[in-house]
């Protein structure tokens, strides 16, 4: 496979070669060429890379190399030059006027922020027509999901209007080593597990059985024999009897980094967004709907171990800080006590989850376990860009330990989130697409500028553009389309593992984003990090877990350190004058 997908990226640098070398240096580095029209690109160059943009700015120059972009000039042809950038949402915000972009990429975006301060522009018109001219049917628009739609589309005098696109997408989650499993049979047997064994009528004695070389694997969580999450914890109670298992193998069960607690903050959004389900996680964020989850506080015992759900009820605007109390926010809290505590092997998580280690050494770590590392990881918390994050080391292990170390040789999967409870298995699976990515331009820009931006935008959201950059990084792009056969053939076994989970039948996706007037005019109040913000006798706390560790706090505690923090009170004096 990495044979396939090098031959790509040597085919476009012979056949455009004077086109993107003369273009840009991979360093950011530019040659500027007078004899064509300049475009400036500033991209987030982070987990994704940058192997994406370079690509596409290649065919793109090559396509429009006959276009006079300023008519009268004697320029002919446009020159993209791309801008690298480490700055995200509101430092962007902040910085862009007096940057030199032009067209930006990036995330943690608050969109009505831009768009209140007249900084971006309007892009309705390539946003809404047909792909006719790139031998497409359909617009961007239509490869928008409903939520999207209803995001990015802002109503004006009656009228939708687009300011930005999704640009990519990412899932948090649990990343497995599948070559580490099959090694030390991590997988539950069928019947290995109290689901198991009640679907064929009998009983559970409390052992968990893991495969032999010859055992059949259990259902997993969506409870169907032969499909890919065979053989992984079905529930929590499965998931904890795993770290057990692992920690009797030496394996450290857990890692995340340390140093970037919003990692886990946003694992904790991803596990609480499985549990409530679309329905209710949406609630969130467009303040509507019947929501069933909300747990009554005043049935709640002492020590948290039992109460009641309230009455379903019609979601407005007004009860917004019920959504404080979801059932699928506790459950996350104490999933996450429950791997602080450890079990009978030891921790579950690792010392590195709450010290200063870096997401790059924690990827080292967990790569270099199975060849000579001083530590062996079976799981890794992290975003479904961090192997093309992990590049360098790849490519280094490679080097040193030969071909079955590389990238496209070595297995690794994202491992769908396990239930709460028994009964909830075969429930869609529900992802958070969490990093709010977007595509714009700058307001104000010349015309003839406007529309090679325009033109630039457009072309990278072509279903070409889509599946390129799919394939050079492993991941997705936040729109939906179809990738080919031989497409899937250049991505790795993790990339594809993404693929096919995101586009399984029974998987919603959670865009935590609406037009609800709340969300449009306070989006930073409800952003991942934010929701887990508590108050537990006074104190403020942020990043629960590492409270939990810390200061040995309960999933009880922050929970209703939330609830203290998101007051009926608080509530209607931040938003009283949206109803």
């Amino acid at each position: 496979m990495k044979l396939k997908r090098c031959s790509l990226i040597l085919a476009l640098l012979i056949g455009l070669g004077s086109v993107a070398l003369g273009a840009c240096n991979r360093d950011g580095g530019v040659t500027i060429d007078t004899s064509r029209t300049q475009l400036y690109v500033s991209y987030y160059n982070g987990g994704y890379g940058n192997e994406w943009l370079y690509s596409a700015i290649s065919r793109f120059e090559a396509m429009y190399a006959d276009r006079e972009f300023e008519p009268g000039t004697g320029k002919k042809g446009a020159q993209i030059v791309p801008m690298p950038s480490k700055e995200t949402g509101t430092t962007v915000f902040n910085t862009m006027r007096a940057s030199s972009a032009e067209v930006f990429f990036t995330e943690g975006v608050y969109m009505s922020d831009f768009v209140n301060a007249g900084m971006v522009a309007d892009i309705t018109d390539v946003v809404t027509e047909d792909l006719t001219a790139y031998g497409e049917t359909e617009s961007i628009e239509d490869k928008l999901t409903d939520a999207q739609q209803d995001y990015f589309g802002v109503t004006e005098n009656g009228e939708t209007h687009y300011y930005m696109v999704p640009h990519y997408q990412s899932f948090r989650g649990l990343v497995y080593d599948v070559d580490l499993f099959d090694e030390n049979r991590l997988f539950i047997a069928k019947n290995g597990a109290p689901s198991e064994a009640l679907q064929e009528g009998g009983s559970f004695s409390g052992t968990y059985a893991f495969t032999n070389e010859a055992g059949e694997k259990s259902a997993g969580p969506d409870g169907k024999y032969e499909t890919s999450d065979d053989g992984l914890p079905a529930t929590y109670e499965e998931f904890y009897a795993l770290c057990d298992r692992m920690g009797g193998r030496g394996i450290t069960p857990v890692a995340y980094a340390g140093a970037v607690q919003v990692y886990y903050d946003d694992f904790l959004t991803a596990l609480e967004a499985d549990d409530a389900g679309l329905n209710d996680m949406m609630a969130n964020y467009n303040f509507s709907g019947e929501v069933s989850s909300v747990i009554d506080l005043s049935t709640m015992s002492a020590d948290g171990s039992s109460y009641e759900l309230m009455d379903p009820f019609a979601m407005t605007n007004r009860d917004g800080y019920l959504m404080a109390r979801l059932e699928g926010k506790y459950n996350a809290l104490k999933f996450t006590e429950r791997l602080i505590e450890g079990g009978k092997n030891g921790p579950y998580f690792s010392a590195d989850c709450f010290n200063s280690t870096s997401h790059i050494e924690t990827q080292n770590n967990f790569l270099y376990g199975r060849f000579g590392g001083d530590k062996n990881i079976g799981i890794i918390i992290e975003g479904c860009f961090w192997e093309n994050e992990a590049d360098p080391t790849f490519r280094s292990m490679e080097n040193r330990n030969g071909p079955n170390a590389g990238r496209y040789a070595r297995r690794f999967a994202i491992m769908p989130y396990p239930k709460s409870t028994e009964d909830k298995i075969g429930e869609p699976l529900t992802l958070v697409d969490s990093l709010m990515s977007a595509g714009f331009i700058k307001a104000g820009l010349s015309e003839e500028k406007t529309e090679l931006a325009k033109l630039f935008l457009q072309f990278l959201n072509t279903d070409e553009s889509l599946r390129e950059f799919n394939v050079l990084t492993g991941a997705p792009k936040s729109l939906e389309y179809e990738l080919e056969d031989s497409d899937k053939e250049q991505i790795s076994y993790f990339g594809n593992s993404i693929l096919e989970m995101r586009n399984a039948e029974n998987v919603d996706i959670v865009y935590p984003a609406s037009s609800n007037a709340i969300y449009r005019s306070n989006p930073a109040n409800f952003f991942s990090a934010t929701e887990w913000n508590s108050v537990v006798n006074g104190v403020s706390y942020s990043d629960p877990q590492k409270i939990m560790n810390d200061q040995g706090r309960t999933a009880l505690e922050m929970f209703l350190g939330i609830s203290n923090r998101v007051t009926q009170s608080a509530w209607n004096n931040s938003y009283g004058n949206y109803f």
